[in-house]
């Protein structure tokens, strides 16, 4: 549910933004206000994230933006179809979407720690 919740935020602000940074922002918060363990919020940010980009991939893909991908796919040199260029974008965005959720979680305990010391 909350990669779901995660996703559909995400969609949203992508969709209503010009800005693609989404992806870290707010798997960010919600591995700092509502994670419960850190590979949790890893998994979430990873999977909503990843799963954000692949479908914004696809759908340029669906939708004749296939000649951008094709020039981004020589451009970097990868052999064959636009396909490897939306699966590097997936792996990407859910390493990014993960390792964010991950920071806001532990980002979290360093400062209930800091707050216990004192």
């Amino acid at each position: 549910m909350k990669i779901l919740i995660l996703f559909l935020a995400m969609l949203i602000l992508h969709l209503l933004t010009p800005f693609w940074w989404w992806v870290f922002v707010l798997p960010l918060a919600y591995g700092f206000l509502a994670a419960k363990k850190g590979w949790r919020a890893f998994a979430a940010g990873m999977c909503s994230a990843g799963l954000l980009w692949f479908a914004m991939s696809v759908i340029a893909l669906l939708t004749r933006s296939e000649t951008i991908l094709a020039k981004v796919n020589v451009m970097v040199k990868l052999p064959g179809e636009s396909y490897l260029i939306i699966l590097a974008a997936t792996i990407i965005a859910m390493l990014c979407g993960g390792f964010a959720a991950l920071t806001g979680f532990l980002l979290r305990a360093a400062t209930r720690s800091v707050e216990r010391r004192a």
